[in-house]
């Protein structure tokens, strides 16, 4: 009596949860098209009084272009006490709206399947959640390229105004003091005073060369190719580290936009080479058809763990990152520590891309 008395009290206690619960909760039968008791949470959920929901199971709530996906959810999950999995239901109206579903399997002896308690939750809101935040992440991804836009145009400006304007007043000063070079030729206190001016005037005129091209190489407008080349240049020169280019001999063709933005995520990996990896030797290699470019830059140096990156709050790679994505790429880095590091961009070209063999 007394455990027959526990089992009444349990079953009423369940009957209060399965009506009163927010919840959707539907109790079905073995079968997958078994009819089921559904709560009232549930009917509210697709629009109907809990009346009309006499004698329809899970699957006649689900969208067809859904039914053969859920159905197949359900066979394979009689092998499991329980699983979920994501779906697309149907209003009594007509909407549909996406649901996750929550399905506990009750065995009875020999582990028969005796009955299912279903759970569905309406994602709706999350949904809709998750597409505003998508449309923002684009949003801030479009603002950001459009700020890198700006940006390179303001740096191609005053590195015009630095090489044309400066530059050339700064070779007119060169040629006035060769004429007084050759003028004072015989007073060698003055000569002396000019040869300072003239070697300190030589030394801003390489200062004025080298900041122009760090903020817009003169390669740039020849092509990325070029540019890429003259970076490798640069980079040997000033860290004596060697840095092979490949690029099979194509010329890439590609607007100043993308070829600014693959250059400068190529800048920023070698500037990361020089400052962090230790490396003593670098591989540039640039593939490119008529549909994807693939460029690759690798070094030999100490590596570093991804993952403890990530959690750092620099912006370099994450920088580079959002380069590549606004132009609809993708960036992948692979690295372990000892190992070296591997930098790949794959980049769609645009309308498509040209190459000139």
């Amino acid at each position: 009596m007394t455990n027959r008395k526990q089992a009444g009290d349990a079953l009423h206690n369940w009957q209060q949860i399965f009506q009163q619960t927010n919840w959707g909760l539907l109790v079905m039968g073995a079968e997958r098209h078994d009819a089921a008791e559904a709560n009232p949470a549930f009917a509210r959920m697709h629009g109907y009084g809990i009346g009309e929901m006499a004698g329809k199971s899970i699957l006649d709530l689900t969208a067809p272009e859904f039914l053969v996906e859920a159905g197949g959810h359900m066979v394979l999950g009689e092998l499991r006490d329980n699983y979920q999995f994501g779906s697309m239901h149907v209003h009594k109206d007509g909407h549909r709206f996406p649901v996750q579903v929550d399905i506990v399997n009750i065995r009875g002896s020999a582990d028969q399947l005796q009955c299912r308690i279903v759970n569905v939750r309406d994602m709706s809101e999350r949904s809709e959640l998750e597409a505003t935040l998508k449309n923002a992440r684009e949003q801030l991804r479009s603002l950001s390229a459009y700020q890198e836009l700006l940006l390179e145009e303001e740096r191609k400006r005053i590195a015009r105004e630095v090489h044309d304007e400066l530059g050339q007043k700064l070779v007119a000063m060169q040629l006035g003091l060769s004429n007084l070079r050759l003028r004072y030729a015989a007073d060698p206190a003055l000569l002396g005073k000019v040869e300072e001016l003239h070697a300190l005037v030589e030394d801003t005129i390489d200062v004025v060369r080298h900041v122009a091209s760090n903020l817009r190489p003169a390669a740039l407008d020849l092509g990325l190719v070029q540019a890429i080349d003259w970076l490798a240049e640069d980079f040997c020169r000033r860290w004596e580290i060697p840095c092979r280019v490949e690029t099979g001999g194509a010329k890439v063709i590609l607007d100043d936009v993308v070829a600014t933005a693959v250059f400068r995520v190529v800048q920023e990996s070698l500037t990361n080479v020089s400052r962090h990896a230790g490396a003593s030797e670098v591989h540039i290699s640039l593939q490119c058809d008529k549909r994807q470019l693939q460029l690759l830059v690798r070094d030999n140096g100490g590596g570093f763990d991804p993952a403890v990156v990530r959690e750092k709050k620099g912006f370099g790679l994450r920088g580079m990152r959002e380069r590549v994505l606004a132009l609809g790429g993708r960036l992948h880095i692979d690295s372990a520590p000892g190992k070296g590091t591997t930098m790949m961009i794959e980049l769609p070209l645009p309308n498509p891309g040209r190459t000139d063999d």
